[in-house]
């Protein structure tokens, strides 16, 4: 295992640790927030700004350090992956210092960026998992996790689409913290894993 696999990896398992000791501060604070209707960007207009931007950088980083990984282990059929997982950081680093419009409130152009940047980190994360399905795949050691990805990515691309939903009807606007919060949680323990196996994994081991 060369030293920048093995570094990142470790990395990426701590801020992984980090973005679920944030969220779960988060859930556990006096916000006022429902964590089935209220969406996670709305901490960010509470007084614990801080808590949702400790939440994001840790994300950011995560995804950051995992393509680093990546990169390092893999000579062909990494590009996408490593682009996807790049895209994700960029957007989850920047996305909790412009915060969203607040609920009721006229829309903005700060408020639409923010939504874009969620809609691309969003998109780029189940694109990241399909390219690790087809990386690990092509890897000839890696099967099972090549299965794991395309089930996660099966997963969180469906989170996403009941959170689109849910944002547009009004039925099911009451699940829309549910169904983000379940792309998080599916997309975290992706993560995890890629990186747990990239720290286990062997040199040249491809």
């Amino acid at each position: 295992m060369s030293l920048i696999q093995h570094v990142s990896a470790g990395v990426t398992v701590a801020a992984v640790i980090s973005a679920a000791a944030a969220l779960t501060t988060l859930e556990l604070a006096p916000t006022g927030l429902s964590s089935l209707r209220a969406a996670t960007s709305q901490y960010a207009l509470t007084a614990y700004t801080w808590g949702f931007q400790w939440f994001e950088v840790s994300l950011a980083i995560a995804a950051t350090a995992l393509a680093i990984s990546v990169a390092s282990r893999f000579p062909r059929h990494r590009n996408g992956l490593v682009v996807s997982l790049v895209l994700v950081a960029l957007g989850r680093s920047v996305v909790g210092w412009i915060n969203m419009d607040a609920p009721g409130s006229p829309a903005t152009a700060r408020g639409d960026v923010h939504w874009t940047l969620g809609i691309i980190s969003f998109i780029a994360t189940v694109f990241a998992m399909f390219f690790a399905q087809r990386t690990f795949r092509d890897s000839r050691h890696d099967s099972l996790l090549s299965r794991w990805s395309a089930l996660m990515g099966a997963t969180t691309a469906a989170a996403i689409v009941l959170l689109f939903a849910a944002s547009q009807l009004n039925g099911l606007s009451i699940l829309f913290g549910l169904f983000e919060r379940a792309y998080y949680i599916s997309t975290m323990i992706w993560i995890a894993t890629i990186a747990v196996n990239q720290y286990i994994a062997p040199a040249g081991r491809r």
